[in-house]
């Protein structure tokens, strides 16, 4: 199955994400509404196509910026 919907990434738009389902897997790992994906394992994230690619069953690094803040 798809990251997307194995964390429950519920709306993601570009590469900013949007909605995100209450004691989801995203919500667990600190994903916010507002912050925006930038990368997944060193490829850059360009909308949800991007992210369909990857399971949550792998161990991913995610390169997410949250305002100024750039987040691991």
């Amino acid at each position: 199955m798809a990251l997307f919907n194995e964390i429950d990434l519920t709306t993601f738009a570009g590469g900013r994400i949007v909605g995100i389902e209450p004691d989801s897997v995203a919500a667990e790992i600190g994903l916010q509404i507002g912050d925006e994906l930038l990368a997944i394992n060193d490829e850059k994230v360009e909308d949800v196509i991007d992210v369909q690619f990857y399971s949550a069953d792998e161990s991913l690094e995610l390169l997410v910026r949250r305002g100024e803040e750039y987040l691991l």
